[in-house]
């Protein structure tokens, strides 16, 4: 899960953690700043990961290999559309739109 940073002070959030560990999960949870995970955003996010399987932690940007990118490193190859055009070639549109309406692709 991943959330605003601040909900980490909210009771709330330690008491779901808390519900998670009860119910089995191990859990961990951090802030993660975004352009150290190559996301061109200066955002902090709240994540966190629970697992029954054991132990998990969010890999650190050094442990990824992860480099800071800029907007344009991120997003500079797409193609220049026109303002309220699409681009034919977009997977996610397409993925999009054949989940709400299987019969279109």
């Amino acid at each position: 899960m991943e959330n605003v940073s601040g909900l980490e002070k909210q009771p709330v959030f330690m008491k779901f953690v808390n519900s998670l560990k009860k119910a089995g999960y191990k859990a961990s949870h951090s802030i993660a700043h975004c352009e150290d995970y190559g996301i061109p955003q200066h955002w902090s996010r709240l994540v966190l990961l629970a697992s029954r399987l054991g132990d998990i932690k969010l890999l650190t940007p050094k442990e990824l290999r992860i480099r800071k990118r800029t907007v344009r490193q991120a997003i500079g190859q797409m193609p220049e559309i026109e303002a309220g055009s699409r681009d034919i070639t977009d997977f996610c549109r397409r993925v999009n739109r054949s989940v709400s309406n299987p019969s279109v692709v």
